[in-house]
């Protein structure tokens, strides 16, 4: 992270502009949402003593009738989603020029250094290693910003919007919320660190394969001269072997992760609807709408 973020330290203004365009689409996003509770007051004409913010907005499309309010959430939301995705592109289009932009530098400064090292490293390393380094290796960089950094910031985002709005709606119902979902989150971390792990050794156990096509093809003539095609041939099978098996662990923790996850988030659900009707129909604390919206 430290090494990602010496890269972006010149390029601050354009770092910046993304941070506004990833606040920009989070408000617009949450905009979004709260456009489910007026249009579901407006069709059934439910909720209509809401109170507070959320209430005014409700109150203001109540005025109409519900042909006329539909109409005009219908036009609020498609002039809402317009923009978010408008503000989405922009954001990940710089936010891939910005990443593009360190890719490059790094591989510059990568071949450069190539040149200034002397003869004798070029000797005890591999060529297929020094390949893997600048191409694995920055291309890991490269999913550090695209895939660590940058998302995290943007959906750090996204969640103080959408939380801010379930803690107004209903703070003890969005503590019921995080104590469900937070052990979901956590074994789904734990199983896509799993998942990283697996696929660095894919990583590592494709490097040593290229390698070892690499010392083939760079020492056909000695291997043929020697007569060790049998014994280079051995040592290559165990090598795809190797990658097969790393290969296949990797392949079954990534397919179990979608079912499983499907299955949490399915009894995560269920059991906010009981929360959710419990709210509702006993405690009377919260309102029909208002709920749609929470789970929104």
């Amino acid at each position: 992270m430290k090494y990602i973020l010496h890269h972006l330290s010149p390029r601050k203004g354009k770092l910046l502009l993304i941070l506004l365009l990833m606040l920009i689409y989070a408000v617009l996003s949450g905009i979004s949402l709260t456009a489910i509770m007026p249009l579901v007051s407006s069709i059934f004409r439910v909720d209509t003593q809401t109170s507070g913010i959320l209430g005014s907005f409700n109150q203001y499309f109540l005025r109409y009738t519900p042909m006329q309010a539909v109409i005009l959430i219908s036009g609020l939301i498609v002039v809402i989603f317009l923009l978010r995705g408008i503000v989405g592109y922009a954001q990940r289009y710089l936010g891939a020029k910005l990443e593009e932009g360190i890719i490059k530098e790094i591989r510059d400064k990568l071949y450069t250094h190539i040149h200034a090292l002397p003869l004798s490293y070029f000797v005890k390393e591999h060529s297929g290693h020094l390949i893997a380094r600048a191409t694995s290796d920055v291309d890991g960089i490269r999913r550090g910003i695209k895939d660590g950094f940058l998302p995290i910031i943007r959906e750090t985002m996204l969640i103080l919007v959408y939380g801010g709005i379930a803690i107004y709606l209903s703070p003890m119902l969005f503590l019921y919320t995080v104590a469900i979902f937070l052990p979901i989150f956590l074994i789904i971390q734990r199983l896509s660190m799993k998942l990283r792990h697996e696929s660095e050794r894919v990583q590592n156990r494709m490097a040593k394969v290229t390698r070892a096509l690499s010392e083939t093809f760079g020492g056909i003539k000695v291997i043929k001269a020697y007569a060790a095609e049998a014994e280079d041939k051995r040592r290559f099978d165990k090598l795809t072997l190797a990658h097969m098996r790393t290969m296949l662990k990797f392949e079954r923790l990534s397919l179990i992760g979608t079912p499983l996850a499907e299955f949490m988030f399915a009894l995560a659900i269920a059991v906010m609807l009981i929360l959710g009707a419990y709210a509702i129909f006993i405690k009377h604390v919260l309102t029909a709408s208002e709920f749609i919206l929470f789970i929104g």
